[in-house]
């Protein structure tokens, strides 16, 4: 629980490097993403790219996220709607409270 408020969940896959630090405010880091939807695991975007944190670039929950990983992490973030798109959801993702 990144917050300690159940709002970001995170499972690492795999740990990265000890000594490769962890990303901080303002910085750039390269993403791999692939956006799923909870109640179906439908996929509703995937990607690589270069975000920069602190620029609103990221929805919350990924960019808070984000800041607690090692270089070369693999994790998994489960999160509630407010840290996400919302209860309006993502216009291409179907549902709201996605």
């Amino acid at each position: 629980d990144v917050l300690q408020d159940g709002g970001i969940l995170k499972r690492v896959q795999r740990e990265g490097a000890a000594d490769g630090g962890k990303p901080s405010i303002p910085s750039k880091v390269k993403l791999r993403c692939v956006g799923r939807l909870a109640a179906d695991g439908a996929r509703f975007e995937s990607g690589l790219s270069v975000a920069p944190l602190g620029e609103g670039m990221l929805i919350r929950g990924l960019e808070r996220g984000v800041l607690t990983m090692q270089r070369g992490e693999t994790s998994v973030f489960l999160f509630r709607p407010e840290y996400a798109f919302g209860a309006q959801g993502k216009p291409a993702a179907g549902p709201g409270l996605a």
